[in-house]
């Protein structure tokens, strides 16, 4: 039990009103890293969620609720399924109710035990009151934007702060803005970048894939949903065949509404309600508006996908990252019913590194309901998960076309007189507290980066923050940077990692599930990743070792900076790992190994249909 009996709660706040505000016994909560960051300049001693609901509760309560939350999805798909003709309404879209309610639930429980610490509340916040106000009324989901349901996610969390606690709200303003830079932004960067070889790739790819979808159009007919990642390299080398993607066809044509739905979800008001200690009905509230929003419209769907089938009579299926929503998965799921060959491209982290599939990814490109090819990086990666491949699930190793492709451009290495680091920043809890599932949460990072940005300023590096373009922290490290003095110290939005590898002698990653990983086994430079062993595949921590300097405190990581500082840190290249991880050839492009492979699948196909 806390001493004091008021709590303020800070989502964001101008410095100038933080001087000022009434802290009597008060206790001061940061929501995320960049409020414990102004502070931490101010001199004030803070709390986080954290402190409330620890890692390890968070994700075992998460796991028992996820299996009842997927219990009730089925029944009710079971319910909607002679009347919709699509047998997975809900469960087709489990992976984005899983982002949204790991967040209602982590914040609903917290909620719980701060009712249980104080009496009074107080929430300074920089959204205004009317966009608060209108994000309650308005809230709503739009059928060809699934994501759209878990969109505003500050709202989301102040609005269930305000429902469970009844707060004093003041509306505080943001000294800060953020920025989004556009497309032409991106290209230009691209275009100063120092790795000239790597840039000329990247717009030469750019203009043949183009050129291919125009020329292509008379073609026989590929659907492939969202033709970027993967599947983009393949064109030039499937120039027999054009490339639709037939949900957007089908965005252009008006959706029939089916009416007299019924209100299966009215039978599961208690179950929902019951998944929280507050028995908070947010979560049961963003059902309905589905049911509302997108259930009418399914087989509508259905039946425009069908006649795309019909008339388009495509021979495979492409989806780049797996089957993520709603449209996706009943999309893959009448390729099936048509017998159509589905391939799934695995994308994002390197996911052999991690102990386990993640829940995510069980639904993804891992999606057990979906007959499907799964195309693999690595021989690695085929070893490692073939034993544990979900149902419906054929592993084929081809390799990745755009790992492949940097890597022909990677530097050697570098020895530079004034080190230069760059540091790879993640995604952190407070972006999406699923990603908790994965390693350290907001508190321990902010911790990690203080000793780290200490290190950097004492022996004089100069550190460079790669950071995500819609990443949510630039102000966040705007700030450290001023904290701790580093002058040399910059942030770059743009452009994407790969453009920058040559310019530096050391390369630093906080988190180890990240798509970068096999990309950065290529590198000639020192390469450290800043976690924990727990978090790293016990099958490869030891091929991981030998590749990275893997680091877990800020003495270890004094000491790699020291070595760095007396030119005695050397890489960890290895080309016989490289081969392993990186791709089953180090000759043939993969784009040759996984389009032939897809031509003989659609040969063979055809014979048998």
């Amino acid at each position: 039990m806390h001493d004091k009996k008021r709590l303020i709660i800070i989502q964001d706040i101008d410095l100038e009103t933080l001087k000022n505000f009434d802290r009597t016994n008060a206790d001061i909560l940061c929501i995320d890293v960049e409020c414990m960051a102004k502070l931490q300049t101010s001199g004030l001693k803070f709390l986080s969620f954290y402190d409330f609901y620890t890692r390890a509760d968070y994700l075992k309560n998460l796991k028992e609720k996820l299996d009842v939350l997927k219990e009730i999805f089925r029944e009710l798909d079971a319910r909607y399924d002679p009347i919709i003709n699509y047998p997975r309404v809900f469960m087709g879209n489990y992976y984005l109710f899983l982002v949204y309610f790991s967040d209602f639930f982590f914040i609903s429980e917290v909620i719980a035990r701060l009712k249980n610490e104080y009496q009074d509340f107080s929430i300074y916040t920089s959204h205004k009151k009317e966009e608060l106000d209108n994000y309650k009324v308005s809230i709503g989901i739009d059928f060809f934007e699934p994501f759209s349901i878990i969109k505003n996610r500050d709202f989301l969390i102040l609005g269930l702060l305000q429902e469970g606690l009844l707060p004093e709200m003041i509306y505080s303003r943001s000294m800060d803005t953020l920025i989004n830079p556009g497309k032409i932004s991106y290209y230009l960067s691209v275009l100063m970048s120092s790795n000239k070889g790597l840039a000329a790739n990247y717009f030469s790819t750019y203009l043949k894939n183009r050129y291919y979808i125009i020329l292509n159009r008379n073609k026989k007919i590929i659907f492939s949903i969202d033709i970027n990642y993967e599947p983009s390299y393949l064109l030039p080398f499937m120039g027999e065949y054009h490339f639709i993607n037939p949900i957007k066809i089908i965005k252009e044509a008006k959706l029939d509404k089916k009416d007299n739905i019924p209100d299966f979800i009215e039978t599961e008001n208690d179950s929902i309600r019951n998944l929280t200690t507050l028995k908070n009905e947010t979560f049961l509230n963003i059902l309905k508006v589905y049911q509302r929003d997108v259930i009418p419209f399914i087989s509508s769907f259905i039946d425009q996908m069908n006649l795309n089938i019909l008339e388009f009579k495509p021979l495979c299926m492409f989806f780049s990252i797996g089957q993520v929503d709603i449209l996706e998965n009943i999309t893959a799921y009448l390729s099936n019913e048509n017998k159509i060959p589905v391939f799934n491209f695995q994308h994002g982290d390197g996911i052999e590194f991690s102990p386990d599939i993640l829940e995510f990814n069980r639904y993804i490109e891992f999606n057990e309901n979906i007959k499907k090819t799964l195309v693999l990086r690595s021989r690695k990666q085929y070893e490692l998960l073939n034993s544990i491949k979900p149902e419906n699930t054929e592993l084929f190793m081809g390799g990745s076309c755009k790992i492949f492709d940097y890597i022909r451009y990677l530097p050697g290495k570098k020895n530079g007189k004034n080190k230069k680091v760059l540091v790879i920043i993640g995604h952190y809890p407070a972006n999406a507290y699923k990603t908790l599932t994965g390693e350290e949460n907001d508190f321990e990072i902010f911790n990690k980066h203080n000793q780290m940005f200490k290190i950097f300023k004492k022996y004089e590096i100069e550190a460079h923050l790669k950071i995500f373009p819609n990443n949510k922290y630039i102000n966040y490290f705007k700030e450290m940077l001023r904290y701790h003095d580093l002058t040399s110290g910059k942030i770059i939005i743009q452009p994407n990692v790969e453009f920058l590898l040559g310019d530096y002698d050391m390369v630093l990653m906080e988190y180890i599930g990240s798509a970068l990983t096999p990309l950065l086994m290529g590198l000639d430079v020192p390469v450290v990743y800043w976690s924990h062993k727990q978090f790293i595949n016990q099958n490869v921590l030891e091929d991981f070792c030998r590749l990275f300097y893997l680091i877990s405190n800020d003495s270890e990581f004094e000491d790699v900076i020291r070595k760095l500082k007396d030119n005695k840190l050397a890489s960890k290249y290895d080309s016989e790992l490289v081969e392993q991880y990186c791709f089953p050839s180090l000759t043939t492009p993969p784009e040759k190994i996984i389009s032939d492979h897809i031509k003989s699948q659609i040969s063979t196909n055809n014979v048998n249909r």
